[in-house]
């Protein structure tokens, strides 16, 4: 229901609360602090710390979020079906998975698993709180890079350097490399007249860019966003703008910055496995 007409009262409740942390999905914190930051909003002067979850954080939208409430972002990782928990600490952005909820691996695209710090494989997991039906070795479809223990936190926990999201949540460029959505900096000056935004994907090397305008946007924004974004993805993707009224959000309230609509049999996922688990969140 955020709105820029509902957005101020929002912020006035925030105040009026005074609360100590906010938790929230990355998306709609961002949308709330970029109101903030474009109207000249104070940070809330009790907050010590906005909590992410449920979604990927981006960089654009950690940046974002720590500069217009003033305070620390924390994300943390984990999935309904309750097979992985892990958190960021107060020394780093890594993620510390914690043991005791949960066996983690990262498989890679061969079918192995993968071994060196900074590499990246899908996360498959077995969890140790279900007593009725653990599941184990568990396909998340969620990507994810190996960390470099220790941390200078002092906790013996496994390392995940970052999680780069759903498998679904990469763009594939002609050569059928995968870039992650982390790559696009939605954050800086080229989306300043931008609303909303939504990439679609159907074939390999092309996506569909849907934008939202805000009044002041002209075509210099467009040619814009095409030179940025042809850098980005150093010229191995097609994109075409189209503008539209609305983006919708999912019935969750989530806010999908990549629908992928390429098979993903290439990660050893059927097309039956692919329509249930976006059907099951």
């Amino acid at each position: 229901h955020m709105t820029e007409e509902t957005m101020p009262a929002y912020i006035d409740r925030i105040r009026r609360f005074k609360p100590r942390f906010i938790q929230a999905y990355p998306s709609i914190a961002a949308i709330l602090a970029r109101y903030m930051e474009e109207h000249d909003i104070e940070p809330f002067p009790t907050v010590k710390a906005v909590l992410c979850g449920s979604e990927n954080l981006y960089p654009w939208q950690r940046d974002l979020i720590r500069e217009a409430f003033g305070c620390r972002v924390f994300s943390w990782y984990g999935n309904s079906e309750q097979t992985v928990l892990a958190g960021e600490c107060e020394e780093s952005t890594r993620y510390h998975v914690f043991p005791e909820y949960g066996i983690v691996e990262l498989i890679g695209r061969d079918g192995r698993p993968v071994e060196g710090p900074g590499e990246t494989g899908e996360v498959v997991t077995t969890n140790l709180t279900n007593f009725v039906c653990p599941l184990i070795r568990y396909r998340t479809m969620d990507a994810a890079v190996l960390g470099n223990a220790p941390c200078s936190c002092g906790r013996a926990y496994p390392l995940l350097e970052k999680v780069e999201g759903r498998l679904q949540e990469f763009i594939v460029t002609k050569d059928r490399r995968l870039i992650p959505m982390t790559a696009v900096n939605m954050h800086s000056g080229v989306f300043d007249n931008v609303a909303q935004f939504q990439f679609y994907q159907k074939r390999e090397g092309e996506v569909l860019l849907r934008i939202v305008k805000r009044p002041r946007y002209t075509e210099e924004d467009t040619a814009w966003i095409l030179r940025e974004l042809g850098e980005k993805f150093e010229g191995d993707v097609d994109v075409t703008i189209r503008f539209v009224a609305k983006i919708p959000r999912t019935r969750l309230g989530k806010y999908q910055f990549l629908i992928q609509d390429l098979p993903l049999d290439r990660w050893g996922i059927s097309e039956d496995e692919k329509e249930w688990r976006t059907e099951s969140g």
